[in-house]
């Protein structure tokens, strides 16, 4: 791995002042001033007494890294096991092309920094892509060949694809990983590298606004992905619409009797005009990030047990599980169902009944209290 993924820390040390070292003895003066260094030999002693230069932080790279957290703990006895399986996780992550470095992290844990390079990277964009148009996801295709490298339109498409890369399993060229699941009991987490410079920035310019635009959704959708984009989008249009009923329900409380009828229907109306309204912007968005269907495209569940490998007529391997299995599964839910139903039937009429009993029949003390 690149040494621009985590920086090194400088240890201290001593080295005598270049001022202590002089000169022999000229013939003309009898002594000589301090040799003065040149600029070179001053580097060459700071690469000896301190090691390479860090690498600037403007040129650390965060679209092509990714870190795994595998942790020790609770291995007292199966030490033996635990190394074997970590041995295994770099020998997947070797298999599938990337970079591994290790560093100790914090408790008993190990963080192990993957790195794709910039030709495995790009052509894993590039089939990303690709896929995308077999699926309907785009319209066009993006050209070239198995072998295209191609540069990712933001951050975010180099990170999804290196999380491609480590957590899709080995048929779909990636390094099989998945945190807690099957053989990877002992690994934590999985989580890209943050670009704290750039997500300050963002930080600030999202704070000096009151409402966010389109524009503000793309930074967003381009640091962070297209599920934090349409969080924020989602959250300042439920906030909008919500102006309208806090207006409403204040005239309502103000003016209107208990149990208004009308003020009912007008909420019942407005919610639906949300729930459209954001359907439409949703599917806008959608088609503005290339994202419209990707739902065609996801991968099955590590833990997903299917009956059998169907191949279809594009040579597409498919798992099968039938459907009748899957109906008997939710059949189970039934009786839970229904006890749940009941119970909250029980509840919500006891209430109406200590509500009718307080208002129509209690007649004793503390009656406005209650």
């Amino acid at each position: 791995m690149a040494r621009d993924a985590i920086p090194h820390r400088r240890s201290p040390s001593f080295v005598l002042p270049i001022e202590h070292h002089l000169a022999p003895p000229s013939s003309v003066s009898g002594a000589s001033p301090p040799v003065e260094q040149t600029q070179q030999t001053q580097q060459t002693r700071q690469t000896q007494a301190h090691g390479p230069p860090l690498p600037d932080r403007q040129q650390t790279t965060y679209n092509d890294k990714y870190v795994v957290v595998y942790d020790f703990a609770g291995v007292d006895q199966d030490y033996d096991v635990a190394s074997k399986e970590f041995s295994r996780l770099l020998d997947c992550l070797e298999a599938a092309g990337l970079h591994a470095e290790v560093r100790p992290g914090y408790d008993q844990t190990i963080l192990v920094f993957v790195k794709a390079s910039e030709q495995l990277l790009g052509n894993a964009v590039y089939k990303q892509r690709v896929k995308d148009w077999l699926y309907a996801i785009t319209q066009s295709h993006p050209g070239g060949d198995k072998d295209t490298v191609v540069k990712a339109f933001c951050e975010a498409e180099d990170v999804l694809a290196l999380y491609h890369l480590i957590h899709w399993p080995k048929e779909l060229g990636g390094a099989g990983i998945t945190p807690e699941v099957g053989d990877w009991k002992h690994v934590k987490s999985m989580f890209p590298l943050h670009n704290e410079a750039v997500n300050q920035s963002l930080l600030r310019h999202l704070s000096r606004r009151i409402i966010l635009t389109v524009d503000d959704y793309d930074k967003i959708c381009d640091l962070h992905g297209p599920k934090v984009a349409f969080y924020f989008a989602f959250l300042q249009t439920y906030l909008m619409f919500m102006i309208f009923p806090a207006i409403t329900g204040l005239i309502a409380w103000q003016f209107l009797s208990k149990y208004s009828l009308s003020y009912a229907i007008l909420t019942s109306v407005w919610c639906t005009v949300f729930v459209e309204c954001w359907k439409i912007q949703e599917v806008d968005l959608s088609i503005r990030w290339k994202v419209r269907g990707v739902n065609k495209v996801e991968v099955n569940r590590p833990s997903f047990k299917y009956d059998k490998i169907i191949v279809d007529e594009h040579g597409r391997i498919k798992h099968y599980f039938p459907k009748w299995k899957h109906i008997l599964r939710q059949l189970f839910q039934i009786p839970f169902i229904l006890l749940s139903t009941i119970a909250l039937g029980l509840i919500i009429c006891s209430f109406f009944v200590v509500e009718v009993l307080i208002c129509e029949t209690y007649d004793g003390p503390h009656q406005f209290i209650l």
